[in-house]
Order: C-alpha cells, then structure tokens, then sequence
C-alpha cells in the first residue's frame, strides 16, 4: 500500500497482485484483529491480511454463505410484523 492521504493502491497478501481500481478495492476482505484468550494466532496479537476478492473465493469460497439480495428487505417486513 502506498502512504498517502487517499488510498491509491493495495495489495492482495495471498497472490501478490497490486490493485488500483476503485472497485476492485472496495471488494477487498480487509482482516485487523487482536488475538483473543487462547487465541490460535496468539493472546493479544494484533494480525492484519488483505484479500483480494479473488483469492477470498478461492481461500473461503466453500465456508461462505450467500445470503439473497432481498434479504434485507425479507427482514425488514417480518420485524414490521
């Protein structure tokens, strides 16, 4: 990533490749977290990844569950109910 007021470019970590479109960013899986109790990454280790929606497919693709556009709008009018 460059530094920079605005953001101009950002890196996918899985394959490396560099990303300049505004759109394509805007699909990046960006992980910043902090290891919890017994962590499996460690107590309190802050870890950072970001994904290009490509390899987010590839790397989580079978785990993730696709939720229908409408969705939300179901929702809504049950809780209305």
């Amino acid at each position: 990533m460059v530094n920079s007021k605005y953001l101009v470019s950002i890196q996918c970590d899985c394959c490396k490749k560099d990303f300049i479109d505004e759109l394509e960013i805007q699909e990046f899986l960006r992980i910043n977290e902090i290891g919890g109790y017994s962590s499996a990454i460690g107590d309190e280790v802050h870890y950072q990844c970001d994904l290009c929606s490509a390899c987010v497919k590839r790397l989580l693709g079978k785990y993730l569950r696709i939720i229908p556009r409408d969705w939300e709008e179901r929702q809504n009018a049950q809780n209305r109910l």
